[in-house]
C-alpha cells in the first residue's frame, strides 16, 4: 500500500519544516522537556499533514528525524517510546487515507488509536521503570536550568511575570549578590525559586497522561485530522475543481456541537462540579478529566466561532491559518468561553462573512 506523492513542492516544504523543528530539540539545553513537548503536542498533527500532502514516505521521514534528535539529546530508553508512540496514529491514518474514509470514520479511528497510544505508553514506562515519570522529568529540567549560564535571568524573569515569588523568604535578607555584575541570585533566593518551579513543573508533568488522553486526543482527532486532510486535498493535483469539500465534514467555520454532543456536556459538568467537592481520589481525577473534556469541547466551538470572524479580513488559506494558531496559542482558555457564548447566543446563524467563499475556507 503505497499513496503516491501529491505535490512534490508541498512535501519538501512539509519536510524541511520537520528537519527544522527536530533541529531545535538538538539545539535546546533543554532537550528532555522540549523532545516530550514536540513528541507529544508538536509532531503528532505535523504527521497526520506530513502523510496527508506526501504519504507514508513523508511522514516515515518525519518520524525518523524525530527520533535521532531525542537519541541525540536524551537516551535509547526515552527517544525510542516517545517515537515510537506516534506509529499506531500514523498507521490508521494512512489506512484511511488509502480507503478514502469518510471524515467521521476517519477521526474514530485516529482518536482510537490515539488513545490506545498514550495508554500503552504510560503502561510501557510504569513496567521498565524509565526516567519517563513526573518527577523525573522535572527533576532533570531543574538540572539542565542550573548548568546554564542564564538560570538567574530567567528565575528572574519568572518571577516578575508572576509564576515565582520570593516572597517567602524572611524580609531583609539580600536576594541579589552586589558583588557581580548583572542579574546574580544569592544561593537561598535561587534555592526557593528552584524549588518552586519544580512542584510546578511536576503538576504539569502529572496532569499530562489525563490531558493526552482527553483535551489533546480531541483536538488531534477533530482540528488535526480536519487540517490534514483539507491540507491534503488542495496539493492533490488530480482533484477536479470544486472537489475541495472534506467526505462527509461541514465548513469548519460553520461547525458547531450537535445535539447529542450539547446533552453530554451537562454530564460532563455535574462530574466536574462534583470534583470540586472531593478533594482527592478517583472521583476527583474523573471530574478533571471530564472538566478537560468540556472544556476542549467549547474551545473547538470558539475555535470555529474565530475562523468564522477571521474568514471576514483574511482571504489567504495560510493567513487564515497563522491568525487561527496564534490565537490558540495565546488565547486557548478564553475560547472555550467564546465556544459557551457562541452556543448561547448562536452568532453565526444571523449573518455570513462578507467575503464568504467556500473554496477558500479552513
Amino acid at each position: 500500500m503505497i499513496i503516491k506523492v501529491k505535490n512534490i513542492k508541498a512535501s519538501l516544504v512539509i519536510a524541511l519544516i520537520m528537519l527544522a523543528l527536530s533541529s531545535l530539540v538538538v539545539i535546546s539545553p533543554f532537550a528532555t522537556l522540549q523532545f516530550a513537548l514536540f513528541a507529544f503536542i508538536i509532531f503528532p498533527p505535523i504527521l497526520l499533514i506530513a502523510a496527508a500532502v506526501g504519504g507514508e514516505i513523508t511522514a516515515l521521514f518525519g518520524f525518523i528525524v524525530l527520533f535521532i534528535s531525542g537519541l541525540i539529546k536524551t537516551d535509547m530508553a526515552f527517544a525510542l517510546p516517545l517515537s515510537l508512540f506516534q506509529i499506531p496514529m500514523l498507521v490508521v491514518w494512512i489506512f484511511c487515507l488509502y480507503k478514502k474514509a469518510q471524515y467521521s470514520r476517519a477521526i474514530s479511528m485516529v482518536f482510537a488509536s490515539y488513545i490506545c497510544s498514550v495508554l500503552m505508553l504510560f503502561v510501557y514506562a510504569r513496567l521498565i521503570n524509565t526516567g519517563f515519570s513526573a518527577s523525573n522529568l522535572a527533576q532533570s529540567s531543574i538540572e539542565t536550568l542550573d548548568a546554564q549560564p542564564q538560570r538567574d535571568v530567567l528565575l528572574y524573569a519568572l518571577t516578575n511575570a508572576g509564576l515565582l515569588s520570593l516572597d517567602a523568604l524572611p524580609q531583609g535578607v539580600p536576594i541579589f549578590d552586589d558583588s557581580m555584575a548583572g542579574v546574580v541570585l544569592m544561593p537561598h533566593a535561587r534555592k526557593e525559586l528552584f524549588s518552586q518551579l519544580l512542584i510546578r513543573l511536576e503538576v504539569l508533568f502529572r496532569a499530562l497522561p489525563t490531558t493526552l488522553l482527553t483535551g489533546e486526543s480531541i483536538m488531534l482527532a477533530n482540528c488535526g485530522t480536519a487540517l490534514a486532510l483539507h491540507i491534503g486535498r488542495r496539493y492533490d493535483n488530480s482533484l477536479k475543481e470544486g472537489d475541495f469539500q472534506l467526505p462527509g465534514m461541514m465548513s469548519f467555520t460553520k461547525w458547531t456541537l450537535s445535539p447529542t454532543l450539547k446533552k453530554a456536556m451537562g454530564v460532563l459538568f455535574i462530574g466536574f462540579l462534583i470534583s470540586l467537592f472531593v478533594p482527592r481520589g478517583k472521583l476527583y481525577t474523573a471530574g478533571k478529566m471530564m472538566y478537560t473534556v468540556l472544556g476542549t469541547l467549547l474551545s473547538i466551538q470558539g475555535l470555529s466561532l474565530v475562523a468564522f470572524f477571521v474568514s471576514n479580513f483574511a482571504k489567504r488559506f495560510y493567513l487564515k491559518l497563522l491568525l487561527m494558531l496564534l490565537l490558540y496559542l495565546i488565547f486557548t482558555n478564553s475560547l472555550a468561553w467564546i465556544g459557551l457564548f457562541d452556543l448561547i447566543f448562536k452568532f453565526r446563524s444571523r449573518r455570513k462573512p462578507s467575503n464568504y467563499n467556500r473554496q477558500e475556507e479552513l
